[in-house]
């Protein structure tokens, strides 16, 4: 493969991570598709762990944002549905014109009355760090559905001195699981109206007086949609690290050059997944696939400004 071909593709995959909105003010620091990546995957069927070298980042990222992603901790808004403005991600007038890291071709008609304009997503809960998960909760009619609340967990954290501690309000770096149900519930399946479970991943971390939020895509995988209720879905793990981006400035030492910013311990991560229903899930070809890994091992190197 030529240089170019992998530098056009590395410089593709860059100018997404640093996509900011104009609608939301911007902080301190630009996000990093780098600061959030997938380490390993595994189907909950019994089948072998895949273990990724090189690890795969964000598909994208957008922050980080002063604030507070206030309408995450709501479990969204109306019956969390993933319906155009019914819930932070689905705002169009904080992010672009189609929603969080939603393309123009993605809009969806989840309400069935012949107008694409539903970026489809979906509240799925708060991991407050130091305490409980607060689940969302997708409602239709008297019909409810309510996420499990080990869905999200994170483990093997550390503090802004890179000291090993208690995933909580001092961590500002540390592991991810990702872990769905097994099979997808039928009840979900039903209240959402389709047959196969969430092709991206929005996570939201929350530190201090910022937040930043990252995009993952099963097709970054070149895995298929996991499909009805027998088919397993995947368990996935990975790394982040908020201590260059999440920041909050604070008292130059003697010597240091102003401003100085300190990394804050995180407050809360939050969890949000697309529904699928009438966008079409591409699967990369394996050529694709092995240009994509070439691109990622590329991004390795970058560092942070």
């Amino acid at each position: 493969m030529s240089n170019v071909l992998q530098f056009g593709l590395a410089a593709v995959l860059i100018a997404g991570s640093f996509h900011v909105q104009a609608a939301l003010p911007a902080g301190t620091a630009l996000c990093d598709i780098m600061d959030v990546q997938v380490t390993s995957y595994q189907k909950q069927n019994g089948s072998g762990l895949i273990t990724l070298d090189p690890t795969i980042p964000a598909s994208a990222c957008l922050g980080a944002y002063a604030g507070n992603d206030a309408n995450a901790s709501s479990q969204g808004i109306g019956d969390n549905l993933g319906y155009d403005t019914h819930g932070f991600l689905n705002d169009k007038s904080l992010f672009a014109d189609y929603g969080a890291f939603i393309a123009e071709n993605e809009m969806q008609d989840l309400e069935f009355e012949g107008n694409f304009k539903d970026p489809g997503w979906i509240y799925v809960g708060k991991q407050d760090m130091g305490g409980s998960f607060d689940a969302g909760v997708v409602k239709k009619g008297a019909d409810s559905y309510t996420f499990s609340s080990d869905i999200l967990t994170m483990q093997n954290c550390k503090d802004k001195d890179g000291a090993a501690t208690s995933c909580s309000a001092d961590a500002v770096s540390g592991e991810w699981v990702y872990k769905p149900p097994q099979f997808n519930p039928a009840l979900l399946l039903d209240l959402l109206g389709m047959d196969k479970f969430f092709d991206q991943v929005a996570v939201v971390f929350k530190s201090g007086t910022q937040y930043a939020i990252y995009n993952f895509k099963l097709s970054d995988f070149g895995l298929p949609p996991v499909l009805g209720t027998m088919d397993a879905n995947y368990i996935f793990t990975g790394t982040w690290d908020m201590s260059d981006t999440l920041l909050m400035e604070k008292k130059c030492k003697k010597n240091e050059v102003g401003p100085c910013y300190s990394s804050p311990g995180l407050s809360h991560v939050s969890l949000w997944l697309r529904d699928p229903t009438t966008a079409q899930v591409q699967v990369p070809e394996p050529a694709t696939v092995a240009i994509l890994g070439l691109g990622l091992l590329g991004l390795r190197l970058r560092r942070k400004h």
